[in-house]
């Protein structure tokens, strides 16, 4: 049993790791990539709303048959359909973006199923295996941060995106191997199709969670430029609250879960991020200060909200349904709140 866990344990935190470094990568030299090979910013966006629409449309079909086949399963089909994405970028076609972007939504639709895998597996190490997670993540995107820094020129994008793509892949046939020593889902007899009330109210509040988060810190980059910050200003900050973040994560799972989930300890730190997210609009460096403080408490607030989710869909029996429904929620949020705060931004011009 002990060798099963340590088995889906390598897996997860290696997804984590890799996919942090490919998703990372995408956000911070993508758009410059293929606006230099000549693609135009509209047909940019067009890829990034394929990718939005190809997520909402197979992200709760695929938690049904996660019911039916197992989570473990649906888990690999996002990391072999994330991985063959960011290979796709480096063949700079239209084509093969186009491709990219619908396999990246597929993948960000089934990613969700990881959770309903970790759910099933870890129910008494849920804290430890978020948090080491989260570290992971944010390691991941250290590096990736790191890479775009000392190989960003244009013409290394594309051996970037194709080493970062090769290795992912070989990692998806890899986990094909790994799949067998998994301890997969209770895969049910019957599908349930239909959300429960409570799991409809849940997501909701979910949408509003992820919209008002969206809102406010979507375009945080365009503000920082509005105030005199230089294109390595704002890298050096994203690096700092990289490393804070990491640091955080590990001192996370120092804290028992008690703690970590006590009402007024939750409510307390919630409360603190909303306020320095709205400092977050003053001019440096309250702004910069609030940005990194934010850094620490994310951690602790984003395992705390794993651990009560996952215990909530466990409750309800609505894991694998459960958190493909709060994964298109969330990118319903996304996609209302990116566009709010780029309204806001235009109306505020």
């Amino acid at each position: 049993m002990k060798k099963k866990l340590d088995t889906i344990s390598l897996y997860v935190f290696s997804e984590t790791f890799i996919s942090a470094i490919a998703s990372q990568l995408r956000v911070l030299t993508f758009p410059l990539y293929a606006l230099v090979l000549g693609y135009s910013p509209y047909t940019i966006s067009l890829l990034f709303v394929i990718y939005y629409i190809t997520h909402l449309i197979f992200s709760y079909p695929f938690g049904l048959l996660s019911q039916k086949i197992g989570a473990s399963k649906v888990s690999l089909i996002s990391t072999f359909t994330d991985a063959v994405s960011i290979f796709l970028v480096a063949l700079h076609t239209l084509p093969s973006f186009i491709t990219s972007f619908i396999l990246l939504g597929i993948a960000s639709a089934t990613s969700s199923q990881t959770k309903s895998l970790i759910s099933y597996n870890f129910k008494d190490r849920l804290k430890s295996v978020y948090s080491r997670m989260i570290a992971l993540f944010l390691a991941g995107n250290l590096l990736a941060e790191i890479l775009t820094a000392i190989f960003g020129q244009l013409d290394l994008f594309a051996v970037i995106y194709f080493s970062i793509g090769a290795v992912y892949i070989l990692f998806s046939i890899i986990s094909l191997f790994l799949i067998r020593r998994f301890k997969d889902v209770n895969v049910k007899p019957k599908i349930k199709y239909i959300p429960s009330g409570k799991l409809l109210f849940i997501s909701i509040l979910y949408f509003i969670a992820t919209f008002s988060g969206a809102i406010v810190a979507t375009f945080i980059q365009i503000w920082f430029s509005k105030e005199n910050l230089s294109v390595f200003d704002v890298s050096v900050i994203y690096m700092v609250t990289s490393i804070i973040g990491i640091v955080s994560s590990f001192l996370t799972d120092k804290i028992s879960e008690n703690t970590l989930l006590k009402f007024s300890v939750y409510i307390s730190l919630s409360a603190l991020e909303e306020v320095l997210t709205f400092l977050i609009y003053f001019p440096p460096p309250i702004s910069v200060i609030s940005f990194v403080a934010i850094s620490l408490i994310e951690p602790v607030l984003v395992t705390a909200d794993n651990i009560i989710i996952s215990n909530i869909l466990d409750a309800l029996n609505e894991i694998e349904n459960g958190f493909a429904l709060l994964s298109t929620f969330r990118m319903l949020g996304e996609i209302f709140g990116t566009l709010g705060e780029g309204l806001l931004f235009t109306l505020g011009d």
